[in-house]
């Protein structure tokens, strides 16, 4: 999904171009993503660019793309139908060649296709992919004749799974572009995010405390959680009758949904952003017990989950273990320009997943100046060095390690921050990945 939006501005060109070229089109290529809107949610960041328009220049000729979304083709047969020319007596093929993104989405529409095609590969391609697998995905990846890549240890899985010449693999990093910053205020919004409950020996608001705790009149007891959540009261218990007053106040509050503990006003919170979208893969919770454990001993940290729901079974999990974990909280997503602005109000932004393509976020943030500090899967690696512009980690109590050095060392924060920005600039720009695109459509299309 942050791919689908991408490639768009890749292939922009003026308007004044645009419109000299346009009736004298000799190649046009359709490009098969995902940009239904209801596949979109304006939450999740475009890695590369905005939007593709329908007009590249390759070598002074000119290139007509289309945008197609991939879902709205039942199967390969309906996508055929769609290549095909609509007027009889013409040309065969409406169409000179098809650019496709991520193979396991549109590769099923490139069974037996009958235009020359290449593949943007996506994480999921080389990560998740088996290539001895039944599906016909393979055979569609083995069949394309250019294919891209978001950096070189991309390249170099794809090579190993699917056989493939490395010189035939053009790598592209993504480029990132940030909207303006808002008003957005972090900190109030997790404040006026669910109902708060006062907690009046401290004069804080207890949104999520720690534990129910009853004391009885003979042995203090430490109970499990009160119908699924934790509570933060303390009641004297001399008989069963007081225990079940005691139980049926805390039930009554089971409708307050978990959040975080708003330390005073004025006070210092170290919050610890993990922007994703919520399937298997991203591993949100990786580092949540560690985290809690760690809030336990610093109440100022909070590990804040933020994203789309893309697994119904997998998110819904999320909620129940964030419920159940003080210090971890996951709230609805944020329309992008707010999270990118939320990136800077927070101590670090992390990334824990499985594995990565090339993480928009982590991007972002460093596009920002933030603090990044990632999970050392491949893709992370290829867009973080370990105290260089960032901060890698390879287990939950590593994360702790590295994430107290960076509240304990400012300047190392800081500079951490200006690599990270001088490496987007240095690597990730909308120029050149504008020129690898057009190289690929221009060899597609036959204009080279």
């Amino acid at each position: 999904v942050s791919l689908s939006l991408s490639l768009h501005a890749s292939f922009a060109v003026s308007d004044g171009v645009h419109d000299c070229k346009r009736q004298n089109t000799k190649r046009r290529v359709v490009f098969v993503s995902i940009i239904c809107p209801t596949h979109i949610p304006t939450h999740m960041p475009p890695s590369c660019s905005e939007s593709l328009e329908d007009c590249v220049l390759s070598n002074g000729q000119p290139v007509q793309v289309e945008l197609v979304d991939c879902h709205i083709f039942e199967d390969a047969l309906a996508f055929a139908a769609h290549l095909a020319a609509s007027q009889p007596g013409g040309r065969q093929y409406r169409y000179d060649a098809v650019l496709a993104l991520h193979a396991i989405r549109s590769g099923r529409l490139l069974q037996d296709c009958p235009l020359p095609f290449g593949i943007v590969l996506g994480g999921t391609d080389v990560n998740k992919c088996n290539p001895d697998g039944p599906q016909a995905i393979p055979e569609v990846i083995r069949c394309a004749r250019a294919w891209v890549a978001f950096s070189t240890s991309m390249r170099d899985k794809a090579m190993q799974a699917w056989d493939l010449n490395s010189a035939a693999i053009r790598v592209i990093p993504q480029a990132v572009s940030v909207p303006d910053r808002t008003a957005f205020d972090l900190r109030k919004h997790l404040a006026s995010s669910v109902p708060a409950a006062a907690d009046t020996r401290s004069g804080n608001k207890t949104v999520k405390p720690s534990h129910c705790v009853l004391v009885c009149a003979c042995v203090p007891v430490v109970c499990a959680p009160v119908c699924g959540y934790r509570w933060s009261s303390k009641a004297v218990i001399s008989s069963l009758s007081d225990f079940h007053c005691c139980w049926r106040r805390a039930s009554s509050q089971r409708a307050q949904q978990a959040a975080l503990v708003l330390p005073a006003k004025n006070s210092i919170v170290v919050l610890f952003l993990l922007p994703a979208g919520l399937r298997p893969v991203k591993d949100v919770m990786f580092l949540g017990a560690t985290v809690a454990q760690w809030h336990k001993e610093d109440a100022r940290v909070h590990l804040v989950i933020v994203g789309p729901e893309l697994n119904k079974a997998y998110a819904e999990r999320v909620r129940r273990q964030a419920r159940d974990l003080a210090g971890v909280v996951m709230i609805e997503p944020l329309d992008r320009a707010d999270l990118c602005t939320a990136m800077l109000q927070c101590t670090a932004i992390v990334n824990s997943s499985e594995s990565e393509g090339m993480c928009g976020a982590v991007l972002e943030a460093m596009h920002n100046g933030c603090s990044v500090c990632v999970r050392g899967n491949s893709g992370n690696r290829a867009i973080v060095e370990h105290e260089v512009d960032g901060l890698v980690f390879e287990d939950p109590a590593q994360f702790v390690t590295e994430a107290k050095r960076l509240l304990t060392d400012p300047k190392l924060a800081a500079r951490l921050q200006a690599a990270a920005q001088h490496r987007i600039q240095r690597e990730h720009s909308a120029a050149h990945e504008q020129k690898g695109y057009q190289a690929v459509v221009a060899k597609l299309a036959g204009t080279t």
